[in-house]
Parts: structure tokens; sequence; C-alpha cells
């Protein structure tokens, strides 16, 4: 990650700095916490990189830079101040931040700011109802001013109501709690009225219960026990000696159902197949819909589908005509017929589940489990139609039609095909309101199978058979995914081998028919930000002698793709230029190294 050090008076020389080799000049975290922002000028304009995905930056060409600053919570100059990403403007005695342990906000020209974290942005809240002037941070939670005490995140509580301006915080004890003088408020519910607070105390802090955190307190009248739990948030209970087993009962009922299910992947037991069977089974039917809802973009998810069909597929041989065997086959066919619409992303699935289909006698379901494999470009689709538990299952004549269309198929395996596209067209609509879905699923459908170039589409849609209008139909998709989608949308996390696949994809189709020149301001963006990312500063630019080092090799690539496509669309008619160069710059990189 970044590296932390002092600025120095080299680092902040910023004549020698270029658009390939910027000058940085802070590294900072407002808030103390994982948010975190770097400051550069690349002798053109000030800009900032967020340092959390998806890794936004942000311009800046209002600073000045030969009035330049850095402090600890951001930069600025004699007229603006950049918090985070935020561009302030105001003098820089008018701004400042105050507060201890991550509890910070801001005072710009007399209003109170409340910084607040949203993913990769920060944001400020303004708060009108705190008094700048006698504004006071009390620690990681509590802070006050002469009206009201502030609990962090924005809450109000009035003074007046806890009795005056005298108040004690017990802020580390679970439920929080301000006592005041003459009420108790607790987080998660507010001001207690049965509770005497001139002689409440808090006692110990108790963690016997799972997923339960009590605290032990007293006042005049007797024993208390405030806890909080998932189910139950801020609950107070006063305790009578009698009833201590029946209390007892009531906090394990309710931590009972607080526990959150376990969701994760299983450790699959060494041993037999029917072991393996059925902890594999146990672990499907438990909790699935919570399951699915957080795998579903997972391809281990789709491995463990297809580990489980072929276990079924080895018990269904060993054990025919069992009914233990028939209900595993049943279970195993009840979670596959889940994943319908999401086999195109792993159609090895197809060849367990048409076994199972078979051993059923379900001689529907097993043919169109192989029409799917020939319309998913299943590597193994030969061998999947010679497997005798399915040959068994299958007419000859059907049997024998599909043969041949998987030979004829064997050119076209690894490409992209109508049927894939149409698949990954119905999942995706079906994940658009959840981004991260639908761009898994995206990236899948672009970079794990070869697409057609002009050339091959050309002979495939001038042939003369009957499915010359199924090569159209593929030819006019192929050049809409290349214009809209292919290698223009490259700001993901995704593991090493699927970033090398992608890296592959724009070698391969640079110099593809249907190549949108855009895609190599994609790329551009991908590895300046990349860049910018990763980068330890003090070793790329700085050597043991304080000499400044050549220029990262990432933004000198950046720089020439950015180069690659001016050229590429130099000889295009004026208007068609423009239209590219507007898309371009709705990539950062883009307008940093034009």
């Amino acid at each position: 990650m970044v590296s932390k050090r002092r600025n120095t008076k080299k680092e902040l020389n910023l004549s020698v700095a270029t658009p390939v080799d910027p000058v940085r000049i802070a590294t900072l975290r407002p808030l103390s916490s994982s948010l975190e922002f770097s400051y550069f000028y690349n002798g053109k304009v000030i800009y900032s990189f967020c340092h959390q995905f998806p890794w936004p930056c942000a311009s800046f060409p209002e600073i000045d830079p030969t009035t330049l600053q850095a402090t600890s919570w951001g930069i600025r100059d004699h007229q603006y101040a950049v918090i985070g990403q935020n561009l302030i403007n105001v003098p820089p005695r008018r701004c400042k931040r105050i507060g201890k342990h991550a509890h910070y906000y801001f005072i710009v020209d007399g209003t109170v700011f409340m910084p607040r974290a949203k993913g990769a942005e920060l944001d400020l809240i303004a708060m009108q109802n705190m008094d700048a002037r006698t504004l006071k941070v009390l620690g990681e939670t509590f802070a006050e001013d002469v009206n009201a005490v502030y609990r962090k995140g924005g809450l109000r509580i009035d003074k007046h109501e806890l009795g005056g301006p005298d108040f004690e915080i017990f802020e580390f004890t679970g439920p929080q709690i301000l006592k005041g003088t003459n009420k108790i408020w607790l987080s998660d519910i507010g001001f207690v009225d049965d509770v005497d607070a001139p002689s409440f105390n808090v006692g110990k802090r108790v963690f016997d219960y799972s997923e339960l955190d009590v605290l032990e307190a007293e006042d005049i009248h007797g024993s208390l026990q405030f806890f909080n739990s998932k189910v139950v948030k801020g609950q107070f209970v006063r305790r009578p000696g009698e009833n201590e087993t029946e209390f007892k009962a009531f906090l394990e009922k309710n931590a009972s159902e607080a526990t959150v299910p376990n969701t994760w992947f299983p450790e699959v037991p060494v041993g037999s197949v029917f072991e393996q069977l059925s902890a594999l089974k146990h672990w499907f039917t438990t909790d699935f819909s919570l399951k699915w809802e957080r795998h579903i973009g997972n391809l281990r998810f789709h491995k463990l589908v297809i580990f489980f069909l072929q276990l079924c597929c080895e018990l269904c041989n060993k054990e025919k005509g069992n009914k233990t065997t028939s209900d595993e086959a049943d279970s195993a066919l009840k979670v596959f017929a889940h994943f319908a619409d999401y086999v195109w992303l792993s159609p090895e699935v197809l060849h367990p589940a048409a076994c199972l289909y078979a051993a059923s006698g379900r001689q529907k379901e097993v043919m169109a489990c192989c029409e799917q494999a020939l319309g998913y470009r299943y590597a193994n689709v030969a061998d999947m139609l010679d497997d005798p538990l399915i040959e068994s299952s299958l007419p000859s004549s059907s049997l024998e039609g599909l043969k041949v269309r998987a030979g004829a198929l064997q050119r076209h395996l690894g490409y992209i095909s109508l049927e894939l596209m149409e698949a990954y067209e119905k999942a995706a609509d079906q994940a658009k309101d959840n981004g991260a879905l639908a761009h898994t699923f995206e990236r899948h459908i672009l970079y794990e199978w070869q697409y057609y170039n002009a050339e091959e589409l050309q002979q495939l849609t001038t042939q003369n058979n009957p499915e010359q209008e199924y090569w159209r139909q593929l030819d006019v998709k192929i050049r809409w995914y290349f214009k809209h989608k292919m290698l223009l949308n490259l700001n993901f996390q995704a593991p090493p081998e699927v970033r090398k696949k992608v890296d592959s994809c724009f070698v391969f189709y640079r110099h593809h028919d249907f190549f949108n020149p855009v895609a190599l301001i994609s790329m551009a963006d991908s590895l300046f930000k990349d860049m910018h990312h990763w980068a330890n500063w003090q070793e790329t630019f700085f050597s043991e002698e304080e000499k400044r080092l050549p220029p990262s090799r990432k933004m000198l690539q950046a720089w020439e793709l950015v180069e690659a496509f001016e050229a590429s669309i130099k000889p295009l008619p004026q208007s068609q230029q423009q239209e590219y160069r507007l898309k371009a710059a709705s990539y950062f990189a883009f307008n940093m190294l034009n």
C-alpha cells in the first residue's frame, strides 16, 4: 500500500511534475479510518485519488500550486480547502478539524460539518444545531456544546433533559450510558424514566451469553441488567433476585434468536461418498436462500453444486434402484433447479444433472440438458453424449442428431454463442439492482469465451445453410457488445487470474475489426488507477540519494494508449472524433494524460 512518511521539500518540488510523472503532495486519512486519499500535482492540475474501491478520483483546477499546503486532514491554498474530495471555498484560518480517537468534526467559516464515510466517498454534513464556538469532542463516541451532548453520527441529547450541564459518560460498557443529574440516557433506547439517576452505578460487563452483551448495574431500587443483541437492540430489565433463573433463560432465548446463520462454504469431510453427500445435502438444505443471495455470483458456489451432483451420480451408479439413492438424486435436482437461469456460468453442471434426470427416467429433462450443453459450448459435450446413462435414456434418433450437431460444433467450442448471450442478458436483467452481481455476470460473458472476428462471421453468415439466420443474429450482437461493453469497464476488483484473462483479451482484441477505440482509454484508466493504488511512492520516485527515479512503467503504458487512441480516431470524420473524445473524457486518466 501507500508508504507513510513525512513530506519533504524535495517531495514538494512541484516544478518537476509531469502528467506521466506526478508529484505526490500528501497521503492522508481525514477520519483516521480506512478511507485514505492521496493528492498529486502533474504539472497542470492538482488531483486526488481515493485508495478505497472503486478508487474515485477528482481534479481541482481551482487550487493554486504556488500557495499549496498539506494539512493533517487535507490540502489548501490561499482560497480553497479540500477535505477528502470536497472542494470548499474558505480562507485558511477559517477551516479546521477538531476531535480525537477517530471522532472528528470540521468547522468551516463558523459552521460545524460532520464527516461521514460512505463507501469510498467522504460526505460533509452541515450540523446547524451545533454551536461551533463551544463544541468539544469528549472521546470516541460523544461530543458536547453549551446546549447538548452529541453521539457520534449526529444524535442530539439535550442537556436540559439530563438535568443540567453536569453528566457522566459510561462509554465502554456495551450499551453506552449518559448519567445526568436526574435522568439516565441509554444507547438505542433513549431516556429511561424508571431508573434513579443519583443512585445509579455501573457494575461489571458480562459475556456469558452467545451474541449478547450484558452489563450489570444497580440503583436505589435494586439490580438491573442492560443488554444488546442483534434481535433486540438496547434493552434493560430489572432483575429481582428470586427470578434469576427465569431471567437467564430469557436472555439465552434472545441470544439464540440473534445467532446469525453461517453461510460460508462447508468443509467436505474426507470419507465415503455417502458421508460427503450427507454433509453437502445438509449445507444446501439449511438456510439455502441466504447462501444463494450471498454466493450466486461466486463460481466456487457453482463448483460445489457440480460436486454435489457428481457425488449423487456416483451413488446412483453404485446402488441402482435404492430408495435412499432416489431421494438423494431428488434433493440434488431440486438444488440444480435453482440454477436454471445461471447454468451458462458453468455449463459443466449439465453433465451430472442429465445423468440424474436419466436415472430418474425423466427423458424430456435429459434432452433439455443436452441441448443446453450444445448451446452453451460445453467443452466435453461429446463425452457427455457418450455417457452410458444418457445414451440409454434417449431415443437413438434423438441421440444421433445431438452427436451430429456436437461434431459440427467442435470447431466452435470456446467461442461465444447466441444462447450464452441471451442467457447472460436474462440473468443481468434479474441482477440489475445488484451492481456487484451484474458486473460479475458481465465480466464472465465478455472474457470467458472468444468472440468471432469480422472475417469469421462473414463466412458463417454467407453460408447457404439452415443456420444462416442464427449466425446473422450473433453477428449483430457481437458488434453491439464490442461497441458498448467489451473492455469498456475495467474498474473492478478481481482475482489475478481474471485480470490476466482481461489483459489477454485486450491484446487479442486490440486489432479486432469491431474494436471500440475508447477501450484504449479504458485500459489506460485501469493502468493509471492501478499505479496510484499500489505504488510505493518512496521507492518509485526517490532513491537513497533522493534522486527522482524514472516514471512508472504503467503510467508510460497509459500515456502510450492515450496517444494510440488519438492516432486511431484521426482518420475519422470530425463529428465521429468528437463523439469518441466525449466518451473518452468520462475516464479520469484521459483528462489527466491527454
